[in-house]
């Protein structure tokens, strides 16, 4: 999980550089880094309301949860 600002991103994708976003790379792929490359699908915007200490530590947490009303559903 991580967040932080956009450095650069692809053109027409939704995201530009100086945006504030959070979110979770792929399996295999970390982000204990000062720059990490993830794909747009996989990252959102941050609330200006949330620290970027706090939104870090949602991806997983949320997913958990998602997974957890699935399976007893």
């Amino acid at each position: 999980d991580f967040s932080g600002i956009v450095v650069e991103a692809p053109a027409s994708c939704g995201y530009k550089a100086g945006d504030a976003v959070f979110g979770k790379n792929p399996p295999l792929c970390g982000s204990f880094a000062k720059y990490v490359p993830a794909p747009t699908d996989f990252i959102s915007h941050k609330p200006k309301n949330v620290s970027f200490a706090e939104e870090c530590a949602v991806p997983s947490v949320g997913l958990t949860v998602l997974q957890v009303f699935e399976d007893n559903n």
